[in-house]
């Protein structure tokens, strides 16, 4: 879900950014999504790949809030 077009889409647009299909590609090829399992709880990590260490995060928070709404 994290990579889905939605939740891709959703945090494009909370930034006020163009949710084109080559913006959301974009983002895609810039994000890296990565689990954890525990014993009690399983993990989602998300990392994004910018030039920008700011852009990254922004881009990383937006994404968090989005995929927090999708569920």
């Amino acid at each position: 879900a994290a990579m889905s077009d939605t939740v891709l889409e959703k945090a494009l647009f909370s930034l006020g950014q163009a949710t084109t299909p080559a913006d959301l590609e974009r983002l895609r090829q810039a994000l890296t999504v990565r689990t954890e399992e525990t014993r009690t709880s399983g993990l989602l990590y998300l990392e994004v790949t910018d030039s920008s260490a700011a852009r990254a995060a922004e881009l990383t928070n937006a994404l968090t809030g989005a995929l927090v709404g999708w569920d």
